[in-house]
């Protein structure tokens, strides 16, 4: 059930609509709250709808659960940057 939310919540991201993508990511994580990518999708979709700290709350989240990832830490790393512009 986490990742067909998740999938609708990536298409939904894809297509600009952040609020809804933000929602979908929500509930998968409802579901599942040590799933990696559904805070990684949410991190997206907040810090894309300019919402950079919740966005960057989730991202380092997303890398706390799988340290490893690197387009988890890719990501983060892309907010960071910008929040220092």
């Amino acid at each position: 059930m986490p990742d067909a939310l998740i999938d609708r919540g990536m298409a939904l991201s894809a297509g600009n609509n952040y609020d809804r993508a933000i929602a979908e990511f929500s509930a998968a994580i409802k579901l599942a709250p040590d799933n990696a990518r559904a805070y990684y999708g949410r991190g997206l979709a907040y810090a894309l709808s300019g919402r950079r700290e919740e966005g960057r709350a989730d991202l380092a989240k997303a890398v706390g659960i799988e340290p490893n990832n690197q387009d988890y830490r890719s990501a983060l790393s892309d907010v960071d940057r910008s929040r220092a512009k």
